[in-house]
């Protein structure tokens, strides 16, 4: 408990460090004083805060501090989207721009090159770098919003209507709002673009007031939209079709047509962890319509469980250590350990999976598996 309120206070002093920083840069205030703002925003940058990062680059990249000092601009780029887990798209873009221009680190077209294929299907600018079109100058939220909507409206660019979608589907600067979403998704999906079908199908599914449909009509609608999405090779549509088969949700179950397809997911991307778990579910679901646990289809089924759903879990999947805590928990299919129970319901915790707090609470409240600890239990 200690460790969390001080963990929760680290995360209040760093909002203050952050506001108290954008405080000294509003040019009406009388407080005025970017010197100041700096020294702000790198207390809380170091301690973790992107926006302060980003923040640090665009005063650095610009002439409010005096001379540009790209160099180190560069530096608090680097730190927002460099890295094997890039803290933000927006420093991930800028990182590549630097790069492909030479501002403030040698110029290096590989890897802008690299960053520009990685996250082409996540930010607009990368994308733009892949068909030559890379920004020659640093660009800030708005600039790249703009240049989203230029390439959505004047160059009917897919994967921008895309983009300009999402800006209305998750409130970029403007208000929710779903039918402009819808709008920009069906002109995308309209040209092929398959995580625009993705996207349709979602809306189909869950916002079925959109399309004026009932509950059957608007997952037969996603089915098919995610079907698309799927043969235009789009990962997330094509899991969510899997996932609409193996549950037989708007169309015939077909356990089999689910697993080539989450198969599938897995050769487009090996650390695709929700097609790891899924097809752990669906070898599960194989394997509990044996009636032995014992036979050699029933081994071989729970060797293919055990190892995609382990896959997921070393990917971070809190749901895969849920499903693996369950099963050495109730020691049908596996010879029943509380101990190993107990740490991979606590994996899926700390991923992020609220109800095992619960099952974690209940099992040090009875010592199962672990010493009886009320404290730990109460927490």
């Amino acid at each position: 408990l200690e460790d969390s309120i001080a963990g929760e206070g680290e995360k209040f002093q760093t909002s203050v460090q952050f506001e108290i920083a954008n405080s000294f840069t509003n040019k009406s205030s009388k407080d005025y004083n970017l010197a100041e703002a700096v020294k702000w925003y790198e207390l809380a940058a170091d301690n973790g805060n992107v926006w302060s990062m980003l923040n640090l680059a665009f005063l650095y990249s610009g002439t409010d501090l005096g001379k540009p000092d790209p160099e180190k601009a560069f530096v608090w780029f680097d730190k927002a989207g460099g890295g094997d887990k890039p803290k933000h798209l927006l420093g991930i873009a800028n990182l590549a721009i630097c790069y492909c221009n030479g501002i403030g680190s040698p110029k290096d077209l590989e890897k802008a090159a690299a960053l520009f294929k990685k996250f082409k299907d996540l930010d607009f600018v990368c994308y733009l770098g892949t068909l030559g079109q890379c920004p020659t100058t640093i660009v800030t939220w708005e600039q790249r919003l703009k240049l989203i909507e230029t390439w959505a409206k004047n160059k009917k660019d897919p994967q921008a209507q895309y983009f300009f979608a999402l800006r209305y589907k998750n409130g970029w600067d403007v208000p929710v709002d779903l039918n402009d979403a819808a709008h920009w998704f069906k002109r995308a999906a309209k040209a092929g673009h398959g995580a625009s079908w993705a996207e349709l199908g979602l809306l189909h599914e869950f916002h079925l007031e959109l399309f004026h449909e009932n509950y059957r009509e608007a997952l037969g609608s996603a089915v098919e939209c995610y079907k698309k999405a799927a043969e235009a090779g789009d990962i997330n549509g094509m899991a969510n079709y899997a996932n609409m088969l193996s549950e037989g949700r708007g169309i015939m179950r077909d356990l089999a047509h689910a697993e080539r397809l989450y198969l599938s997911c897995i050769a487009i991307d090996p650390n695709y962890a929700r097609a790891h778990n899924n097809l752990g579910s669906i070898y599960e679901k194989h394997l509990r319509d044996q009636k032995s646990f014992f036979t050699k289809e029933a081994i071989e089924l729970t060797l293919k469980m055990f190892d995609q759903y382990e896959s997921a879990a070393r990917l971070g999947f809190a749901y895969s250590a849920r499903n693996l805590g369950r099963l050495y928990a109730e020691g049908a299919v596996v010879n029943r350990d509380l101990r190993k129970a107990f740490g991979y319901y606590e994996q899926a915790a700390e991923s992020g999976l609220t109800e095992t707090h619960f099952t974690l609470g209940q099992m040090l409240e009875k010592g199962e598996g672990v010493p009886v600890t009320y404290s730990e239990a109460a927490y």
